[in-house]
């Protein structure tokens, strides 16, 4: 698994020019409009740009010669999860540098409780975006896989949004059941749900990398 890691790392590495534009062009907006925006789209860009290497895997049939290797399918979903992952939360930990950076350097007071909680719960959703993209590449290719997260996300909201119509919940159960939530850290829900999904996205993935055929 080391080597797979030693692999990607170099193909990342052959981006870096690209990566290096989109982080001058995040800083520039980061200071010009809210210094979160650079934690999310330097996290995002990085889980992106860490899926990326299923491409260059896949480029000229690779992955035929690729499970020649000592390298069971297993291990090399297993590896893109754990490689991918970690990629996303390098990103997310020096964007929340750069976040406090650019508030320094714009006089912009920084509350430590309510900043540090900001972005902590920024790091699950990464994780999550990361990982549902990672197994739509796998399950659908580069090209499908945009479409399907697409129609992933609007459908998610078109869902909750028919709930809320359909069943006409009032807002003071809304309210109740909020406040109820918050009683409980909204950090720890957070993370407990992304964990799960990002288990249910890689064993999704096991299964369908482990019925392709090359």
């Amino acid at each position: 698994m080391r080597g797979l890691f030693a692999k990607d790392l170099a193909l990342i590495s052959q981006r870096k020019q690209t990566l290096l534009i989109f982080i001058v062009i995040a800083l520039f907006m980061g200071y010009t409009m809210d210094a979160t925006f650079v934690v999310t789209y330097i996290s995002i860009l990085a889980g992106i740009m860490s899926i990326s290497t299923l491409s260059y895997d896949n480029l000229d049939n690779g992955y035929p010669f690729l499970f020649t290797l000592p390298v069971t399918r297993k291990d090399y979903v297993k590896e893109k999860y754990l490689f991918c992952l970690s990629i996303a939360t390098a990103g997310w930990f020096a964007a929340s540098i750069l976040f406090f950076i650019i508030n320094t350097v714009k006089g912009i007071a920084i509350d430590p409780s309510e900043d540090i909680m900001g972005l902590l719960l920024v790091l699950p959703m990464v994780w999550i975006i990361t990982s549902f993209s990672l197994g739509f590449q796998i399950r659908f290719g580069a090209e499908k896989s945009r479409y399907m997260m697409m129609a992933v996300i609007g459908a998610v909201f078109a869902i909750g949004y028919a709930v809320l119509k359909v069943f006409d919940v009032p807002d003071e159960v809304l309210d109740a059941f909020f406040e109820k939530l918050m009683t409980v850290s909204p950090t720890l829900i957070v993370y407990t749900i992304s964990l799960i999904i990002c288990i249910a996205c890689f064993l999704w993935s096991l299964r369908t990398m482990e019925k392709k055929e090359f």
